[in-house]
């Protein structure tokens, strides 16, 4: 029986070679943005597209390129994932899966040995691993499972990978990996410029009268750690005709916007919602701004690089100063320091940066580039960093 349901039924003709996205699905996060890049790049040039996902809705729904197919789990748990990318496996014979972060890919590549199919997996983890394992208890059963699976089942049979070195050195420390065997494969980025739409013109009229224009870009949840980013807003409008735009939507939308109420910050700051395009928020601001707890590479920072937009972030691990060259592009803040970050904000509006360098940085991170060496990996010679 076909227990797999595909958006498309024509996927022979689409091309010889197929390759897999594993990943949640298309919520607002980072990690949803990257995979469907990646998903039309490969498509552009030729390959056949499968987007393996937990969910199919959310709001990069509507962005999901021509010609993928996306075959959803439904949200089932470790063995179904298992027995669905068996079931997928024997039915598709990918060339390759990539999966999005590490743990996942444990189950994924149980799934192909099972299935007896040779196919290349590629993990690429988004995150920090020590930030991801904190919540289990370092005796816990899931914690040893884990280990157990990352060394005996992914260690020489998965091509390891991270988006940042930072990141990288994180599954180093976390599994015993040895740092060597693991690469960096950095996101792609790609942004088209564009003016704001009807909708947002009036926000933007309230915006453009501040003496200071912030934006930040993100998931609103705990580990960006808003709050700390209110709270240097209190202080900068002390002194400082200042606005501050959250772009971005998430599970602490409603608390954040009841503590900007509480303070009495409402003039100052907006919560916006999702956008599927930034580019018109990163051209008007005078600075992005993110306080966030840690980060493995923050497409937001890159993005504002190449607008020539200046940038003031917390000095978390490890992305942030990976991107800034160590504070030479931008302000870095030790994280939850209101005072001090209110003060870098100060510094930086009063610095001049040459938006050239900042637009020849981001070309670091340059589409083509990235999916150049993902391709790469899985197909041809093995690139280390």
């Amino acid at each position: 029986m076909n227990v797999i349901n595909s958006r498309r039924r024509d996927w022979e003709s689409l091309g010889a070679v197929r390759i897999a996205l594993f990943f949640d699905g298309f919520e607002q996060g980072g990690i949803g943005r990257i995979n469907l890049i990646l998903a039309e790049q490969f498509i552009a040039r030729g390959y056949t597209v499968d987007l393996i996902v937990q969910r199919n809705d959310g709001p990069r729904a509507m962005n999901v390129p021509k010609g993928c197919n996306i075959l959803t789990m439904h949200g089932v748990g470790a063995v179904g994932i298992v027995k669905f990318v068996f079931r997928y496996v024997r039915q598709y014979k990918p060339n390759a899966i990539i999966v999005s972060n590490l743990l996942p890919s444990a189950l994924v590549c149980l799934g192909a040995l099972f299935s007896r199919y040779n196919i290349k997996i590629l993990a690429v983890n988004h995150g920090d691993m020590r930030v991801e394992l904190a919540s289990l208890h370092k005796l816990s059963r899931q914690r040893i499972l884990l280990s157990y699976l990352l060394k005996a089942v992914i260690y020489k049979r998965v091509t390891i990978a991270s988006v940042s070195a930072g990141a990288a050195d994180s599954i180093a420390i976390v599994t015993g990996i040895p740092r060597s065997e693991i690469i960096v494969l950095h996101n792609p980025v790609t942004l088209t410029s564009e003016g704001f739409g009807d909708d947002d013109y009036a926000l933007y009229q309230w915006w453009s009268t501040a003496e200071i224009k912030l934006l930040s870009l993100g998931r609103i949840c705990p580990l960006k750690d808003y709050e700390t980013m209110i709270n240097a807003i209190g202080l900068l409008a002390e002194h400082s005709e200042v606005k501050l735009v959250i772009v971005g939507d998430g599970p602490d939308r409603g608390h954040l916007e009841s503590v900007v109420d509480d303070v009495g910050l409402s003039k100052n700051i907006k919560l916006v919602g999702y956008r599927g395009n930034p580019s018109p928020f990163l051209q008007a601001a005078d600075m992005l701004v993110s306080t966030s707890l840690t980060e493995a590479l923050p497409v937001s920072i890159i993005e504002a690089m190449f607008f020539g937009t200046k940038i003031v972030v917390t000095d978390c691990p490890s992305g942030p100063r990976e991107i800034l060259l160590d504070g030479r592009l931008g302000q870095l803040v030790p994280v939850k320091n209101p005072s001090a970050f209110a003060a870098a904000v100060l510094q930086e509006h009063n610095t001049k940066r040459d938006a050239e360098v900042l637009y020849r940085r981001a070309q670091d991170f340059n589409v083509n580039k990235c999916v150049d060496r993902y391709l790469g990996v899985l197909f041809g010679k093995r690139l280390t960093l």
